[in-house]
């Protein structure tokens, strides 16, 4: 029998996405801002594995030079140019150009978690609107890989 792997960036993004949203309409807005980070990224991290970033061939995960490759959005977005350098070569560069506002989510931090609410940054709007378009991509990107 087939074992499952257990990492899934794809599944993992629009289920925090979907979670954020839930949230965000019943004014849980600080959590709310975390998932939409972690959506982003797994969004961003789901592109890199379509576009053949190498991957843990047990775990799913991302590796960069054999060790987990643990980064953020906030991180990913600080060097989007090592984005576009990996993209470009691999055809995957256009989904990129679909995300205008993916700079927003350079404030989002993890440790936002443990911030009070009046100490969180004012972008949770931003970071929605970032986070929505990384998912309409992973959409356009599933549409031309023919698995949607």
């Amino acid at each position: 029998m087939p074992t499952t792997k257990p990492v899934d960036f794809h599944h993992a993004g629009k289920r925090h996405f979907t979670d954020a949203e839930l949230l965000l309409k019943h004014t849980r807005n600080a959590t709310a801002g975390q998932l939409y980070g972690f959506a982003a990224e797994c969004g961003i991290k789901t592109l890199l594995v379509w576009s053949g970033y190498p991957t843990d061939p047990t775990s799913g995960e991302i590796v960069e030079k054999k060790k987990k490759f643990r980064k953020h959005i906030h991180e990913l977005v600080n060097n989007i140019n090592m984005l576009h350098a990996y993209l470009d070569g691999r055809g995957a560069a256009k989904y990129l150009a679909m995300l205008p506002s993916i700079e927003d989510l350079s404030d989002w931090t993890t440790d936002h978690r443990y911030y009070t609410d009046s100490a969180l940054p004012p972008s949770l709007l931003k970071w929605r609107k970032a986070s929505q378009e990384i998912m309409r991509m992973l959409d356009h990107a599933m549409l031309d890989r023919g698995t949607l």
